[in-house]
């Protein structure tokens, strides 16, 4: 931390920091402590059963993400505009001469969880929700083949939030660290 830095500015980094830290912890914590039920093949949970866990996960995290990525996103944006560098006759490492896009990197990043949500995941997830009301009123049943969207291909894509998440908040805290 610089010895410039505002309280504010402090405050925001620090908050940030946070933010990003239950941000990568909250991403990885669904293929973490769900591997066993939702995406191994030899699972003993019916597809149905699987989509239901799917669906409640995906609420808890919809819900969170929601409130908590645009809030760290502007936090970090606001401490890239305002941070500082160091001042020349003072010795500084890179992150501390590059804070402003640590900073923004790291803001950057955090928004493409965003956006990576939306382009890459919306239409799968809208597809799975569609497919558990409808097997929910008895009109769909769900087959191995749509059992094999949560194991594959949606596990795949939200495995990319993790790694987004996570290099967010390595960065957030080398910036924090090192500055």
């Amino acid at each position: 931390m610089s010895g410039s830095d505002s309280a504010a500015l402090v405050l925001a980094r620090s908050t940030a920091c946070v933010g990003l830290g239950l941000c990568a912890g909250l991403t990885w914590s669904v293929p973490a402590w769900t591997w066993p039920a939702l995406y191994r093949p030899d699972s003993t949970l019916a597809p149905a059963q699987r989509l239901a866990i799917w669906s409640k996960l995906y609420l808890q995290g919809k819900s969170t993400m929601i409130a908590l990525v645009p809030t760290t996103s502007a936090l970090l944006v606001y401490a890239a505009w305002a941070v500082h560098p160091p001042q020349v006759y003072l010795p500084a490492g890179w992150v501390a001469r590059h804070r402003k896009g640590v900073l923004g990197a790291a803001a950057t990043t955090t928004l493409a969880i965003f956006a990576w949500t939306v382009v890459a995941m919306e239409g799968l997830n809208g597809s799975l929700k569609a497919l558990e009301r409808d097997s929910t009123a008895g009109r769909t049943p769900v087959l191995p083949s749509h059992d094999a969207l949560i194991r594959t291909r949606w596990a795949k894509l939200h495995l990319v939030r993790c790694v987004l998440a996570t290099t967010a908040f390595v960065a957030s805290v080398t910036e924090l660290a090192l500055a």
